[in-house]
């Protein structure tokens, strides 16, 4: 019965679809954990940094690919270090002298790099709707194992 075959393959592909989304959100839910610095986690008891943060492993790549991901590729292609200036940026709530300071470079150095981070992904990394996407992207990439610490 060819029929009854594909029946039981639907049904082991489900099974393996859930086992991975719940492995995504046990990562999740385990980064949020670390984050909190709490031992035992219940499923929604949790304050996360966030209400938008992503709550399964494709929306958080998501996030990543669509805020951060011309930046690493621009990185990667270049040799830059745009993704590591606007961590730094962000890490420095926007201060241009800390963060010029932190990264051992000029001010107008700086004003570039954040002005071809613009062009780059169309984000003004100043502005507040660009901060917010940007910080919630690098923390979605962190939690989720997607970006380096």
């Amino acid at each position: 019965m060819p029929w009854a075959r594909s029946r039981k393959q639907a049904s082991v592909d489900r099974s393996s679809a859930l086992i991975s989304w719940s492995v995504n959100q046990v990562r999740l839910s385990l980064a949020r954990a670390r984050e909190s610095q709490v031992r035992l986690v219940r499923y929604g008891t949790t304050v996360t940094a966030s209400a938008l943060a992503p709550k399964t492993l494709a929306e958080a790549r998501g996030l990543v690919d669509r805020y951060l991901g011309p930046l690493v590729a621009y990185d990667r292609e270049n040799d830059a270090s745009l993704l590591q200036t606007l961590a730094t940026f962000l890490a420095n709530d926007g201060s241009w002298k800390v963060t010029a300071g932190k990264l051992g470079i000029h001010r107008q150095t700086l004003v570039y790099r954040l002005r071809l981070i613009e062009e780059l992904t169309g984000l003004k990394p100043t502005s507040t709707s660009g901060t917010a996407a940007f910080w919630l992207s690098f923390n979605a990439g962190q939690s989720a194992g997607i970006l380096d610490e």
